[in-house]
């Protein structure tokens, strides 16, 4: 099934703001790589102003600290949804600022086990530049 993305773009606005005056602090980061939940700055009551739901997706904005500087990462979630388009994916990103192809920047599936919500994930070095930072699928 294929669902309309409509984005408000002061609901973008918002959580690009939010995201850039609380980046996730790299020992929060460790944390979610040893499995612990996902770090939501001022913790999950404090999810919505990170978060946006369009129709059937949720999407979820931070800048993160990574080892190689800070980090945008954009989470889609989905439910009951087919993954998006990549030029659904592509547009997305662009909305909230990423300067690279999502076929040229880190892009990984969460798959949270029941086939009804799924999240796509997209990551990028605020600069864009991955030859500063990060390697790709590092």
């Amino acid at each position: 099934m294929k669902t309309l993305l409509l984005l408000d773009i002061d609901e973008v606005r918002r959580l690009k703001k939010n995201a850039k005056l609380n980046p996730v602090p790299f020992e929060e980061m460790q944390k979610l790589s040893k499995g612990q939940p996902s770090p939501i700055p001022g913790g999950p009551d404090n999810l919505n102003n990170f978060t946006i739901n369009a129709v059937n997706y949720e999407i979820i904005y931070t800048h993160e600290c990574q080892p190689d500087g800070i980090c945008r990462h954009l989470s889609i979630s989905m439910f009951n949804e087919e993954l998006p388009h990549i030029d659904v994916l592509q547009f997305i990103c662009k909305e909230f600022g990423f300067i690279n192809k999502v076929s040229d920047m880190p892009v990984w599936v969460e798959d949270f086990g029941d086939d009804t919500y799924k999240a796509v994930n997209v990551l990028e070095p605020i600069d864009g530049d991955f030859s500063k930072h990060m390697k790709k699928g590092k």
